[in-house]
């Protein structure tokens, strides 16, 4: 393993492992929401057979997207070593002022729209916390449209960084996933007609 940098600075790796790492927590958000959108849902949660099953699927697939975000709000320095986050990229890249400032008010703004999450990874997804299992309570993003804000806030985010990067200023994340539960659920809708 090579030597951690004292003070790294965000390069072009930094910008597409983000950018990744983005696109993942966008795509099982978009996944999650297709499956829960899903009008054959109800029908397949109440089948003897694939109900549990599928019921598991959807509670790992929302477990996993409040985490994916939840790490993107990390501190960029654990230690000796580097989170690839949102503090990171604003922190250490060597951004003109106009494009620092714009990734500051966009970094406030979804810290403020992720801010219930720290609470869901606190309390959830890194532990089993007793009140909140006793009170099934919901943590996470509660309001309606909250996750849409969020994503397209990020969007704006990595579209800034890839704008001051290499001049291109989009790129979108992936949209495939919502078509691929789609299919998932028609097999399995076929399934229970045979």
């Amino acid at each position: 393993m090579s030597a951690i940098p004292q003070s790294p600075n965000v390069d072009a790796k930094d910008v597409d492992a983000f950018w990744r790492i983005c696109n993942q927590a966008y795509e099982l958000w978009r996944f999650q929401q297709a499956l829960e959108n899903n009008p054959s849902l109800p029908t397949l949660l109440s089948n003897q057979w694939l109900g549990w099953s599928l019921a598991r699927i959807q509670g790992v697939l929302i477990d996993e997207t409040l985490l994916q975000i939840a790490r993107l709000h990390d501190r960029a320095k654990f230690g000796q070593r580097y989170n690839l986050c949102i503090e990171f990229m604003v922190s250490f890249g060597k951004w003109p002022a106009e494009t620092k400032k714009a990734l500051e008010g966009l970094k406030q703004s979804l810290d403020e729209l992720a801010s219930h999450l720290l609470d869901a990874r606190k309390w959830l997804l890194a532990h089993n916390d007793r009140e909140t299992h006793r009170e099934d309570a919901t943590l996470g993003f509660c309001s309606s449209g909250t996750y849409e804000t969020y994503f397209l806030r990020l969007q704006d985010f990595v579209n800034t960084i890839d704008l001051a990067t290499n001049g291109s200023g989009i790129r979108p994340f992936v949209e495939i996933t919502g078509n691929d539960m789609d299919g998932m659920i028609g097999i399995l809708m076929r399934g229970l007609d045979d």
